[in-house]
């Protein structure tokens, strides 16, 4: 993945199979518009074992020079149960927000934005490993927004329109008829 802010500063993060030592996942930036880039940074140093496989990740700017790492982290030891972690470039700190490991369910496509206040703000699919997702959002607390446990959620992306107004699609394929639609939610007073 890859992104700019309007200063010139450049961030690239990207997974590497790191075989028994499980998914690492690096971040590597530029201040000068991509010419020359930092030495990468295994963030995971910060925050994950050994074994542990990342996927998914996303990664956005602050507009402070600062980056944001979002990630699924799946444990094979315990049959596969993932959640998402968030990375915040500014104070190397790594933290868990799906909290997925109590109802032993799996994350998928995490999508991460800032709104207008420099609050996080993350979207993701979650379900049990072969039954229907639902899409979930936080900026504090996680909200299921789909909430059909007979319809599959999935892909979410997130935006913002103005200072207060979140949207975020997804595609729903309905349990009846097996097609997918695009679902939308928006809260407008900031989530």
């Amino acid at each position: 993945k890859i992104t700019a802010d309007t200063a010139g500063g450049v961030y690239v993060a990207w997974e590497v199979n790191g075989g028994l030592s499980g998914t690492r996942i690096f971040l590597s930036k530029s201040v000068n518009s991509g010419d020359k880039f930092d030495r990468a940074i295994d963030i995971k140093s910060y925050c994950s074992g050994s074994g542990d496989i990342s996927r998914d990740v996303n990664l956005i700017t602050g507009g402070d020079g600062h980056t944001y790492i979002a990630w699924a982290e799946e444990w094979p030891a315990l049959n596969n149960i993932s959640e998402v972690r968030l990375f915040t470039e500014k104070e190397y700190l790594c933290r868990s927000v799906s909290n997925t490991v109590i109802s032993k369910e799996g994350v998928y496509s995490p999508m991460i934005q800032l709104s207008s206040d420099k609050n996080v703000n993350i979207v993701w699919a979650q379900g049990e490993n072969g039954k229907p997702k639902d899409i979930y959002y936080k900026k504090k607390n996680p909200v299921n927004l789909s909430n059909t446990p007979l319809s599959d959620s999935s892909d979410p992306l997130i935006g913002f329109d103005g200072s207060l107004t979140v949207n975020v699609a997804w595609v729903e394929q309905t349990a009846d008829s097996g097609k997918r639609e695009i679902k939308v939610a928006r809260s407008t007073d900031g989530g």
